[in-house]
């Protein structure tokens, strides 16, 4: 029939309180501690059926003359009042394994030693025209850039010849030449992270403590405490939760792993089948 339209809108109230901390002794690693407390009225929500629901709503229970349920009516239902609170911990983490390779040292004006001056808007065109000809004349770049196209046997790469080609040859990247200018920056040189081939991995664990979780029917009605199993809407509520999320990556492959644990829960039953 499409709801009642009498019925009043809900509000909702939360507050989060939630602090960090940079682990000292782990490079990009972080622990955080929330508390979160959540405050709502005429919830909308689909009952669970437990002995307090049976209690709470009897002429939407079917038994027999034996006491044997026959059948349930889990229409939607409006709460008066809902109170919830939630402590949580996390820890997160995301970095690289093994020792950081050396870098060039820098010169007095800032360019890392060996790289040498920004090749200039005309030497930019020509080294421009010579990849994106078909096919490419690979002699005609500078001996550096020649080595930046190159596989470990000295023949030219496929793939690194293909993204240089990207890069200097489509539409933007004719744009970002002009704009620029006599400044225009070598699309073969590496910025600071580039060369650092390290496994990269990040973790992610985080455990959820519900300290409260009430349903109040009407106003001064029964309360019903469904972290003992005196279960009114939705499933059973369980007082510990955790997830975990990890995943580690090298040169292309990686490794993916996602867990989650779900604490005891209970319900209460009213000793009827």
């Amino acid at each position: 029939s499409g709801g009642n339209p009498a019925l009043p809108a809900e509000t909702q109230s939360d507050w989060q309180f939630g602090s960090n901390w940079e682990l000292p002794f782990w490079e990009r690693a972080r622990f955080q501690v929330d508390y979160g407390i959540n405050r709502s009225r005429n919830v909308t929500s689909t009952p669970g059926f437990s002995a307090a629901f049976e209690s709470a709503f009897p002429d939407r229970v079917t038994r027999d003359e034996n006491g044997v349920l026959l059948a349930v009516d889990q229409r939607p239902i409006t709460l008066y009042r809902t109170r919830s609170r939630i402590l949580s911990f996390g820890l997160s983490a995301r970095g690289q394994i093994g020792a950081e390779p050396e870098r060039p040292e820098r010169q007095a004006g800032g360019r890392p030693e060996g790289r040498g001056e920004a090749p200039s808007p005309e030497q930019m065109q020509a080294m421009r025209a010579a990849l994106c000809a078909d096919p490419p004349r690979i002699d005609e770049l500078p001996e550096r850039m020649q080595a930046r196209l190159q596989a470990e046997d000295g023949t030219v790469d496929p793939e690194k010849l293909a993204a240089a080609r990207e890069r200097m040859c489509s539409a933007d990247g004719e744009q970002a030449q002009g704009r620029q200018g006599g400044g225009a920056r070598n699309p073969f040189a590496r910025g600071d992270d580039d060369g650092d081939d390290r496994p990269r991995y990040f973790l992610s664990l985080n455990h959820a403590i519900t300290l409260e979780n009430e349903v109040e029917l009407a106003e001064n009605g029964p309360v019903f405490d469904q972290l003992d199993g005196e279960l009114i809407a939705g499933g059973t509520v369980p007082r510990n939760t955790t997830r975990l999320e990890g995943g580690i990556f090298w040169q292309g492959y990686g490794l993916r792993v996602s867990g989650r644990y779900t604490g005891e829960a209970v319900i209460r039953g009213n000793g009827l089948q």
